[in-house]
């Protein structure tokens, strides 16, 4: 059999393709994460109004994250089998406390699903679960009859956040 002319390219590429399959030691996979999205809110509790004057508005105060958070992990296996750049979307419920109570995949960032995907999931979730937060609050005010507002007070309440988590092996971590 005769090798054409493209035989040391085709040769040199598979070379390449082979050499990046190794394992090398000491590698380590990074991630970063990057909020979506405003929060949103499930509505409060029914309130007691009737003590409270008759002009009431509310607004809202977001949740915020409080405190250091840790970023997930890159998956070993996924690691040492080059699984590359993978980005993973979730829904996060905050509860009226500050704590995670949910993580839920979203459809925002989707990837083609791989070997690793359950993997990835996990590690955002194990980060993401020991986060807290400062809860949402519901705020409410009163209209004093000269027009000024009065603050009447606030009460904590649920709410989601959207989250992108992309993990990559080459060691850069964007925040």
């Amino acid at each position: 059999m005769k090798f054409s002319a493209l035989s040391p390219a085709l040769a040199a590429g598979v070379f390449l393709l082979i050499g990046g399959c190794q394992n090398r030691t000491g590698v380590r996979g990074y991630s970063s994460v990057e909020t979506l999205e405003p929060p949103n809110v499930e509505s409060p509790p029914a309130l007691d109004r009737s003590a409270r004057q008759p002009e009431l508005s509310d607004d809202y105060s977001p949740s915020y994250l409080k405190g250091e958070v840790a970023n997930p992990v890159y998956p070993p296996d996924a690691l040492a089998a080059h699984a590359g750049k993978y980005v993973v979307c979730v829904t996060v419920t905050i509860d009226e406390l500050g704590r995670v109570s949910s993580v839920d995949r979203n459809m925002r960032g989707f990837n083609l699903p791989n070997a690793f995907s359950e993997e990835f999931l996990e590690s955002v979730r194990t980060s993401v679960l020991s986060w807290r937060f400062i809860p949402a609050h519901k705020i409410y005010w009163s209209r004093e009859p000269g027009g000024e507002l009065k603050y009447v007070g606030a009460e904590p309440v649920v709410s989601t956040m959207d989250f992108k988590f992309t993990f990559d092996v080459s060691g850069a971590v964007r925040r």
